[in-house]
């Protein structure tokens, strides 16, 4: 059929290809010498990431020794049966440690392949010092050379599945810090615990605010849970004023009893089957204002539409809320509660230093501390009357 005439001839046509330049058939490499910090360090494993394509394989060899300037004249490694070596494969990418303790070590990597394929190997790693499970077994173990080694070389198959398995949980409780993970794994933690990020959000906010889930999830719905989701985002706390500290304690009567006012006589609309007392309540109960000063550089709008959302996700359902935003500015009826939206003065005193030049900003002295301003005549004010705020 035409399907396998077509099939032939590409056969016959990649059977033609030549590669025109082949690797190298086999290579060694040499490392530094690695120190393992102390004397007599019995060294763990070597581990290989690698791709190990077919046709080609990796040995790793290991020389260990107490001196740091002798040349490693003997090389072990892992050997099968019939004494080979045994290669690195990608379902085997770590192997024991043959070497006697040393506290220094070698490592001799030795590739080869067919040439039309090579190893790629990022990183060779070797792990000190020996994690063995023997150390929990009795002496008897241990009671002499040849019988130590088998035993640790045996368990050391048990202590990789162990490993493999508390690698796998030291990554979990690395990928739940918020700190640490990726901004897209951070958005996938925010989904789990059913936080929702405003677009506009930078990812240090974002991590704050995931940081923080638990104890917002306690205090969700409080003015402490309120001042500390809105800190997180604007680095500010704001100022959350409840409706019932502003309410009167009882409504003002006039004249006679029965004379009541606001009701008998109304300076606003009472409803007649409802009495001044509980108009007085209904006009401060479940209320509340969050007023959220805004830090500089931020844009103000986004910042407020941002502010709003988060009071209205997190307050109690049934209550009335508003949102105001404390700009830098001062405005007679908006702003004009000291110490809420309002601030008079600043941290500290800005100090008027006088200079005689001002190309010349460090001369000269503080206005009030050790200059004094005079009439000497010329009416100059620091010699040319220059002042450096």
């Amino acid at each position: 059929t035409a399907a396998q005439l077509v099939a032939r001839h590409r056969a016959l046509r990649v059977s033609r290809l030549r590669l025109v330049r082949r690797f190298e058939a086999e290579g060694t490499w040499i490392s530094r010498r690695l120190d393992g910090g102390a004397p007599g360090v019995q060294w763990h494993k070597v581990v290989v990431d690698a791709d190990l394509p077919d046709g080609a394989s990796l040995v790793v060899e290991t020389a260990s020794s107490e001196s740091a300037t002798a040349v490693p004249e003997r090389w072990d490694v892992p050997r099968d049966a019939a004494g080979r070596p045994i290669p690195f494969r990608a379902d085997l990418p770590d192997q024991l440690v043959q070497s006697p303790p040393g506290r220094f070590l070698w490592l001799r990597a030795t590739w080869s392949s067919r040439g039309d394929e090579t190893p790629s190997v990022r990183a060779i790693r070797a792990l000190t010092p020996r994690n063995s499970p023997l150390a929990l077994l009795p002496a008897y173990w241990q009671r002499d050379p040849a019988t130590r080694t088998f035993t640790e070389r045996f368990l050391a198959l048990v202590e990789g599945v162990n490993t493999g398995i508390e690698l796998r949980y030291e990554q979990f409780l690395r990928d739940l810090n918020p700190d640490a993970v990726s901004a897209d794994w951070v958005d996938w933690l925010a989904d789990l615990v059913d936080l929702s990020f405003d677009p506009s959000w930078t990812l240090a906010r974002r991590r704050a605010v995931l940081a923080a889930a638990m104890e917002l999830y306690r205090t969700r719905g409080t003015p402490r849970g309120l001042r500390r989701y809105v800190g997180l985002y604007t680095g500010v706390e704001p100022v959350v004023l409840e409706g019932f500290a502003a309410r009167p304690g009882r409504p003002g009567y006039l004249g006679v009893p029965g004379t009541v006012l606001g009701c008998n006589l109304q300076l606003c609309g009472c409803a007649p089957d409802a009495t001044p007392e509980a108009d007085l309540y209904a006009r401060h109960a479940h209320r509340f204002t969050v007023v959220a000063p805004i830090p500089a550089g931020c844009d103000g709008d986004v910042a407020a539409g941002v502010v709003a959302r988060i009071v209205a996700r997190t307050k109690p359902a049934h209550t009335v809320h508003d949102v105001q935003i404390a700009r830098p500015d001062a405005r007679v009826g908006l702003q004009s509660r000291v110490g809420v939206d309002l601030v008079l003065g600043a941290p500290t005193a800005a100090a008027v230093r006088v200079v005689p030049d001002v190309r010349t900003p460090v001369a000269g002295g503080v206005l009030g501390r050790d200059s004094v301003l005079g009439d000497d005549g010329s009416g100059a004010m620091g010699g040319r009357g220059l002042l450096d705020l």
